[in-house]
């Protein structure tokens, strides 16, 4: 509902007086209370952290002693969004000249032993690596990989990250393919990640690419408290059946609404 009277707005359509009344009474609030959070957010982002400075100096010492090929390393997710007041771990891409491993075992070793080293320092890293002919080539096709680098700080090198996103249907139809999730027991952890791909599908549907919109959609559906059950892995066997259900829901209405679209490819 929502979504629907949105899009008539941005698209000049006459309204309904009950479109008219759910704008007002429904989605103008709301809008306005992520506008304040965004704001608050973004003042959070640009406000100088001194500690900031050391820790993207060790991270970058680290890597270069251990990597001779780096092109670029990225911080991205909460450590941005926050600026270091307000995370678990820091989330990091390195972007490499080229390939320095010769399969995917070699490259869990070097991202296992990048991890090991920095915790000896007191850094809690969760690590990606690409080399940038592959980043190139999947950034404009991979969903998580688009979101995640939405909120990025470069603190080596550089990285044109391409503007135009294409993302066809089947892209997107397999964002929302969680048959891997276990259908006897699933984790916390694993059902909250098939629910926010999927909510993250139904945002770029609607052309948003917005992680803290993101943020705050997932709590408008589920709840904080639910969140942080499934994602601690503490959710009851009530809760995540819930959450399950939930999830059914939103993946078959977003299915439909993919399959019913006129275009092969969204173009943001």
């Amino acid at each position: 509902m929502e979504k629907e009277v949105i899009n008539k707005r941005l698209n000049n359509e006459k309204l309904t007086k009950q479109d008219s009344y759910y704008l007002s009474k429904s989605i103008r609030p709301k809008l306005k209370q992520i506008e304040e959070l965004s704001n608050k957010n973004l003042l959070q982002r640009v406000k100088y952290n001194h500690k900031a400075k050391i820790i993207e100096r060790n991270i970058i010492e680290l890597i270069l002693k251990e990597i001779k090929v780096v092109k670029s390393i990225i911080l991205y997710g909460s450590v941005v969004q926050t600026n270091y007041s307000k995370y678990n771990d820091i989330d990091l891409l390195i972007i490499t000249k080229n390939k320095v491993w010769e399969n995917n075992w070699k490259k869990k070793d070097i991202i296992n032993n990048l991890e090991d080293k920095a915790k000896k320092i007191g850094l809690k890293l969760d690590i990606q690596i690409l080399d940038i002919q592959t980043f190139r080539e999947v950034y404009t096709s991979n969903p998580s990989l688009i979101y995640q680098m939405k909120d990025n700080k470069v603190i080596y090198g550089k990285l044109n990250i391409p503007k135009r996103i294409e993302l066809p249907k089947i892209v997107l139809k397999m964002k929302l393919d969680w048959s891997d999730l276990d259908s006897i027991n699933p984790s916390g952890e694993e059902i909250y990640n098939c629910i926010r791909n999927t909510l993250l599908v139904r945002l770029i549907l609607t052309k948003i690419i917005d992680n803290f919109y993101l943020s705050n959609y997932l709590i408008e559906e589920l709840g904080k408290n639910l969140i942080r059950n499934l994602r601690e892995n503490k959710a009851s066997k009530t809760e995540k059946k819930m959450a399950i259900d939930y999830l059914n829901k939103i993946n078959e209405e977003t299915l439909k609404e993919i399959n019913n679209a006129t275009w092969e490819k969204i173009v943001i």
